[in-house]
């Protein structure tokens, strides 16, 4: 058989992304209809997109309305911090088309550039690699193609917020420490769990690290909205946030039964793969029929146990090194942490396994390097992708976390190759 031409391939391989952003655009655009384009409706009648309670929040700023009355079409109420309103009011000056074209648009380019920069690290870290980058990219998108269809689909931040955190460990490795802060501050804002990545940093004793992300953070969190509501204007919004979305998330007995809440924090719900979430449905009932409502709080103090578990063995894998950016140690750190933040969250969604990126390019680097435990890397590997695929083919089997199941076992790879192979500084 002939052997096909690299550069064949790599055409037919771009070729055949190309046509899946344009398809699942139309497809995502669609969902966040209908629409009336040339006196025709065109588009979901549903409206089943979270982008639009983005951009509603942003035409609240622009209307001098509370950010927290916003709602879409659904019924969806906003529930970030007020500068993630503020970022979004360029978008509430567009109809809902071309908005949710250009929120599209601007997320595939946020997964495109992770994408890329997680092969370059990954790369740079394990330099005899035998996959060639054209297949690293393939496998990378393949593995992780669920979660991203799913946040690109919903019109979901996660994928900005899975982008942010891995451009700070980019530009952190590249000794660029404003930068890195600048973008874990933004993740930060967006999402409040990637400030374990700060807990790392002061562990480390990265002092300059620490102190970009804070001041960053100041400038997210106070400095921006200020200007717009001014500071006693923002402090109540913050108020609000925190008595309001904050503080009920970490409270089932005020969670449920807030409107918020509604079609979120319910843990029988599949497509959160927590640790928290699938301990209640297999301790306690995997849907509203199997429930027993009696056996929730032992699930919880269970998956707390679990969670606690999690931590200590990612800082006892985490002691050793000083978070040297010159070290393969360093990134295989960083994405231990980074899959703990997933685990730890009360609802962590499919989408927001599209974190993985950088994880998944890192762990099929090493994989297919010359080393004498690459045979954990491809347990890992293998795992999480059978998780993916088994509850793509088996809804059922979601329920039962078999999803989160594959991303511990490639987690504990990491875990157990963390000391043995990340001895030595890698240029």
């Amino acid at each position: 058989m002939m052997k096909l031409d690299e550069r064949i391939i790599r055409r037919i391989l771009w070729c055949v992304a190309i046509t899946f952003v344009i398809g699942l655009g139309v497809s995502t655009v669609y969902r966040s209809g209908p629409h009336k384009l040339c006196g025709h409706e065109w588009g979901s009648r549903f409206h089943r997109t979270d982008f639009t309670v983005y951009q509603a929040a942003g035409r609240a700023v622009l209307d001098d309305r509370n950010i927290y009355t916003a709602q879409n079409p659904r019924g969806w109420l906003y529930m970030y911090l007020p500068v993630v309103a503020v970022a979004m009011m360029p978008f509430a000056l567009l109809n809902v088309f071309w908005a949710s074209l250009l929120w599209y648009l601007l997320s595939v380019a946020a997964v495109a550039h992770a994408l890329w920069i997680s092969v370059q690290l990954a790369r740079r870290f394990w330099p005899d690699c035998r996959l060639a980058n054209h297949w690293l990219y393939t496998l990378v998108v393949m593995l992780i193609l669920l979660p991203t269809i799913s946040g690109l689909a919903r019109g979901q931040a996660s994928l900005i917020i899975s982008y942010l955190v891995i451009a700070s460990v980019w530009y952190y490795m590249q000794q660029c420490e404003w930068c890195a802060g600048l973008c874990l501050a933004g993740s930060i804002a967006l999402k409040v769990f990637p400030i374990l990545f700060v807990v790392y940093f002061l562990a480390k004793r990265r002092w300059l690290m620490v102190v970009t992300t804070s001041l960053w953070l100041f400038a997210w969190v106070i400095i921006a909205p200020s200007a717009v509501w001014g500071v006693r204007g923002n402090s109540e919004l913050l108020h609000q946030w925190l008595t309001t979305i904050a503080m009920p998330a970490t409270n089932p007995d005020q969670s449920l039964p807030n409107a918020r809440y509604k079609d979120m924090i319910d843990p029988r719900i599949t497509r959160n793969q927590s640790v928290q979430a699938v301990t209640i449905r297999c301790y306690a009932g995997h849907d509203q029929s199997t429930a027993v409502p009696a056996r929730e709080p032992a699930a919880r103090r269970i998956a707390l146990i679990l969670n606690l578990i999690l931590c200590l063995a990612t800082a006892f894998a985490c002691r050793h090194g000083s978070a040297a950016t010159n070290e393969r140690r360093t990134v295989s750190q960083l994405c231990l942490v980074a899959m703990l933040m997933l685990f730890l969250a009360p609802v962590a969604w499919v989408h927001n396994f599209s974190l993985f990126i950088l994880t998944l390019a890192f762990a099929l680097a090493a994989a297919f390097s010359i080393d004498q435990k690459s045979y954990l890397w491809h347990i890992g590997l293998i795992a999480f992708g059978t998780g993916i695929l088994l509850t793509s083919i088996i809804p059922v089997l979601e329920a039962f976390g078999v999803f989160l199941l594959g991303a511990l076992i490639l987690w504990t790879a990491f875990l157990f190759t963390n000391k043995s192979n990340y001895s030595s500084n890698i240029i």
